[in-house]
């Protein structure tokens, strides 16, 4: 009898939550902002695998591309409500400081990477179930800790680094329970 693949979801949550626990910039309206934003991103992941599977003519690249002109029109008048007075002049002091060449292609680039990130998403999960999506997620925010080591010298803590570890042992965990289940 093989263990159930959720208990490992625990020492993902413990190393993640460590991590974020011993951030030096930690704010609790950051950290309920991000739970705020995994809650919303696990709702996603489960609404449009469900959307996937009842919808059999409906792939994942049709369904991201019908989810982001849906978002276009939510946000965006959303955006103008928001930031419209204070746009053109936030363009405008982004200009003045990058130049237009770097500020578009610092701005064209996020927005390519953002979308090549919510397309492989999608496509992963097509392939997957939502909880197994949602755990290799969690190389995600390693890449985002390794990532602003190296463009932004942050220094990375014991606790940091002790809980990527716990986090990165419970994902190989599920991964190899995960496995084991589906083939024997």
């Amino acid at each position: 009898l093989l263990p159930d693949p959720a208990g490992s979801l625990v020492p993902i949550i413990f190393g993640v939550g460590m991590v974020c626990a011993s951030e030096l910039s930690f704010n609790w309206l950051g950290f309920l902002s991000a739970m705020f934003s995994n809650l919303t991103f696990g709702f996603r992941a489960v609404l449009s695998k469900k959307t996937m599977s009842d919808v059999k003519d409906l792939g994942s690249t049709a369904l991201y591309a019908y989810t982001t002109v849906i978002s276009v029109v939510l946000c965006a008048p959303l955006a103008l409500i928001m930031e419209g007075q204070a746009l053109p002049a936030g363009v405008q002091a982004a200009v003045a400081k990058l130049g237009w060449a770097k500020f578009s292609t610092y701005l064209f680039s996020v927005g390519l990477f953002y979308h090549l990130y919510n397309q492989f998403a999608f496509n992963t999960l097509q392939r997957v179930n939502p909880v197994s999506h949602g755990v290799c997620n969690v190389v995600k925010r390693i890449i985002i800790i390794g990532s602003s080591v190296v463009f932004f010298g942050n220094v990375l803590t014991t606790k940091t680094i002790i809980g990527t570890v716990i986090a990165l042992a419970g994902t190989a965990l599920y991964t190899e329970l995960q496995s084991k289940r589906k083939h024997g």
